[in-house]
């Protein structure tokens, strides 16, 4: 495994999430479809000292990973390997996860990864692709989205308060 992408917050903390990669030359390797782990790596700048902690979700694949301005949470947008238990649709979720420990503060549901644009979904059915997120302060942020539902693909912003 090696480090897929890294998220700095303040000067104090890195943070990142694991992926795998395949030798694909002799000198070229690609990350492997899908295989976006669910453990975070912390290293603090300041001692140099590394941890790395599994994530305490029912997590498939890390979409986003994003650290709080202050370097104490992580916000981690993921697919949920089980579908919701009252659809059977892939969950898309967010957590937020203290640092360094990896307790999940909070964790709630984005939408499901399925597009409806061609119709034949669920009326429950929140679809949604997830595109990225930031944090406005050390207790709100935005998570940007694309509606599935929506003829065009609309663009989704929901704040989300952190607490």
């Amino acid at each position: 495994a090696s480090a897929g992408w890294a998220v700095v917050a303040g000067d104090l903390v890195t943070v990142e999430a694991s992926q795998l990669t395949e030798t694909t030359g002799e000198n070229t390797s690609m990350v492997v479809p899908g295989s976006e782990m669910c453990t975070l790596r912390i290293t603090d700048l300041a001692t140099g000292e590394e941890a790395e902690e599994p994530l305490d979700l029912d997590c498939s694949m890390v979409r986003g990973l994003q650290a709080s301005p202050d370097g104490s949470q992580a916000a981690v947008a993921y697919e949920s390997s089980r579908s919701s238990r009252t659809l059977d649709l892939p969950e898309v979720r967010l957590a937020v996860i203290d640092l360094p420990d990896g307790a999940v503060r909070q964790d709630q549901l984005l939408g499901h990864n399925i597009d409806c644009r061609a119709g034949g979904c669920s009326p429950d059915a929140q679809p949604v692709d997830y595109r990225g997120m930031a944090w406005d302060d050390a207790s709100t942020l935005r998570v940007a989205m694309v509606d599935l539902a929506a003829r065009f693909g609309d663009l989704i912003v929901q704040t989300v308060t952190v607490g």
